[in-house]
């Protein structure tokens, strides 16, 4: 096992002693990538390590991620998608980008927090001055995707800190309303309706389907599923 491979399995790990020990000896930069591109402090954010992060930092890991892998997912992106409050604060005090963005996809911190339901997370990035309408590819919110997955806890937090839920995607129009009920997210529904989504409104698709569509074509194909047989019924009453 080589030096920069044991590096990597401490980190993983955690373990702030012998990552310490690997990069005193000289044979290892702070900065060396594994094969997929991610650093020891990418791991560290991904996995939680808040001790370690902050010992790699001290050795001089780059915060804001400049050593991103071709994706250029960075550790803060890394630290929100699993909902790591603790070690995005700490990189945001070294200095991380708050609203950098992914090479694929254009998603932030924020955008990532959303998609995977972590309301401590949105708050937190949301109180530091992230961008509630930051546009990933396509002109998706994070309010987008948060109604997608059917992430209702964190689009409560969106929505309590005022985001748009009338807006629309750039390619099919489509919006959180649309995506919610087409993945047979009734609580997301029923959260965005309480908030004045309106289920009338069209999607700049060549169908020009609303909400209310989708909800009779989401019946058809899922029998088996009572939450979206309810749409339609919740979406007629409003």
């Amino acid at each position: 096992m080589t030096s920069t491979t044991m590096l990597h399995a401490a980190a993983l790990e955690g373990n702030v002693e012998e990552v310490l020990g690997i990069l005193g000896g000289g044979d290892v930069s702070v900065s060396a990538p594994d094969g997929k591109g991610r650093t020891a402090l990418f791991l560290a954010a991904k996995s939680g390590h808040l001790s370690l992060a902050r010992a790699l930092l001290d050795a001089g890991a780059c915060p804001r991620g400049d050593d991103a892998n071709e994706w250029m997912w960075r550790p803060l992106h890394h630290a929100a998608d699993k909902g790591f409050v603790e070690v995005a604060a700490l990189l945001l005090e070294r200095g991380a980008g708050l609203e950098a963005a992914t090479r694929s996809g254009g998603w932030t911190p924020l955008h990532l927090a959303a998609r995977e339901n972590r309301p401590e997370m949105v708050g937190f990035l949301l109180a530091r001055g992230a961008r509630l309408e930051a546009q990933a590819v396509l002109d998706w919110t994070p309010l987008h995707f948060a109604a997608r997955n059917g992430s209702a806890e964190a689009a409560r937090v969106l929505l309590l800190g005022g985001a748009d839920v009338a807006a629309h995607t750039g390619a099919g129009g489509d919006m959180p309303l649309h995506l919610a009920v087409r993945n047979g997210h009734l609580e997301m529904v029923e959260l965005l309706l309480r908030y004045k989504a309106s289920p009338q409104v069209v999607a700049s698709t060549a169908k020009k389907l609303t909400p209310l569509h989708f909800s009779t074509l989401v019946r058809k194909l899922s029998h088996s599923d009572l939450k979206k047989k309810n749409l339609k019924i919740l979406i007629i009453r409003t």
